[in-house]
């Protein structure tokens, strides 16, 4: 169960992990793709979210783009296209 990264508690946004309200914000470069290793040079989906991070736990919540959601939806079709034809090869 996760838990939402900042909640808001009176006037200030605090971490729903710890309640901490030391956070900040950053931008990142991430290369999403599926578990494993085969293909581990293919299918991948890059975002480039903004980043809240409680700087006392390490809890992260970020959000990708519309755009961005679309491609990670067209990999997951990709790999769960793929894995139907392995589960098939193995019966």
């Amino acid at each position: 169960m996760t838990a939402s990264f900042l909640v808001l508690r009176g006037s200030q946004m605090q971490c729903g992990s710890c309640g901490s309200g030391n956070h900040g914000h950053f931008i990142a470069e991430m290369g999403i793709r599926s578990p494993g290793l085969e293909d581990i040079d293919k299918l991948t989906a890059w975002v480039f979210p903004r980043l809240n991070v409680c700087l006392d736990c390490g809890s992260v919540e970020f959000v990708v783009s519309k755009e961005e959601l679309l491609e990670l939806r067209r990999l997951a079709k990709r790999d769960t296209a793929k894995s139907t034809i392995t589960d098939e090869r193995n019966l």
